[in-house]
């Protein structure tokens, strides 16, 4: 059993099972327990944490190719990752190079968490508004959606670790994090909607069970990686100006295909007649699981 988990390729389909299966198990129960409204706001916020990973706007998988170039020796990594740059290396991992990419993303990541804030804050605030009407500025609901904007921050940050943990070879590692936590909110979100909390309760229970995925990554990579002390303390420039030629143009894929995707969403919470809300944004959910379901195969072949 513990050789079936440590393997990446089962560990990749079990975790995308339970995060599935998180879907499938809480949208029926959300389906019986909110009403048109509440039920329309959550679906929205379902769509708006996609905003807050906007903000990542590609750092995470370049994070990931960084560390593994480092963790297979490599001095620097190249100016463009399809490029035929010579690289030096040291023949074992860099740790030096891997302390300094964590040092260098701290800063990048701590920016990124602001204009995740200024994404979902902003652009948030303007999407909910309409629904947030409907409710007569339901004073739990607004609660919900300033909860759910702290745990936007804090899914950003997850990103960070778990590319760098995977660029550390250690993708079976990751998902066991991951699959650990799909079971948390299966059995947490049950629960708050079965005790008729409504989505100001799965807020806080997602902001609660983010907090401790953060640092429950977080601690398994600091683990992973020897301290080199000078280098994890500072940021590197020229570390810093190789990751964003990857990183800009992958921002530009995931903002288009954001607006592809979910841009109808926000442009549909404004309709007046809530029912029609609700069912083109369960609609639209249903699709996503599905879209992203399809998606499990390609995502295998890179774990192989």
């Amino acid at each position: 059993m513990q050789r079936l988990f440590s393997n990446p390729l089962f560990m990749v389909w079990f975790e995308t099972f339970l995060r599935f299966g998180t879907a499938l198990v809480i949208l029926p129960i959300a389906l019986l327990k909110l009403h048109d409204v509440e039920l329309s706001l959550w679906l929205l916020f379902n769509a708006m944490m996609a905003i807050a990973l906007l903000a990542d706007s590609g750092f995470s998988p370049t994070i990931l190719r960084a560390t593994a170039y480092f963790y297979t020796g490599a001095v620097q990594i190249p100016k463009s990752f399809i490029s035929e740059e010579k690289i030096d290396d040291i023949g074992e991992p860099n740790w030096e190079r891997i302390n300094a990419l964590i040092a260098t993303t701290r800063r990048l990541y701590v920016l990124l968490g602001f204009v995740s804030l200024i994404l979902i804050g902003g652009l948030g605030t303007v999407s909910v508004w309409n629904l947030m009407s409907m409710s007569g500025h339901n004073i739990r609901f607004w609660t919900a959606f300033a909860v759910l904007v702290g745990w936007a921050c804090v899914q950003v940050q997850i990103v960070r670790w778990s590319g760098i943990m995977q660029g550390l070879g250690k993708v079976a590692k990751a998902k066991q994090i991951d699959s650990g936590i799909s079971m948390a909110k299966i059995i947490a979100f049950s629960a708050v909607l079965l005790l008729d909390t409504g989505i100001l309760g799965i807020t806080i229970a997602g902001l609660v069970i983010a907090s401790i995925n953060h640092v429950v990554m977080r601690s398994a990579v600091l683990r992973s990686v020897p301290i080199v002390a000078d280098a994890r303390s500072k940021f590197d420039a020229l570390l810093s100006r190789r990751i964003w030629p990857a990183t800009w143009r992958l921002g530009i894929m995931n903002w288009g295909t954001y607006m592809i995707y979910y841009g109808s969403a926000l442009v549909t919470a404004q309709l007046s007649d809530v029912k029609l809300i609700a069912s083109y944004l369960l609609n639209l959910r249903i699709i996503s699981l599905r879209m992203r379901l399809s998606m499990v195969q390609i995502v295998n072949l890179f774990t192989l």
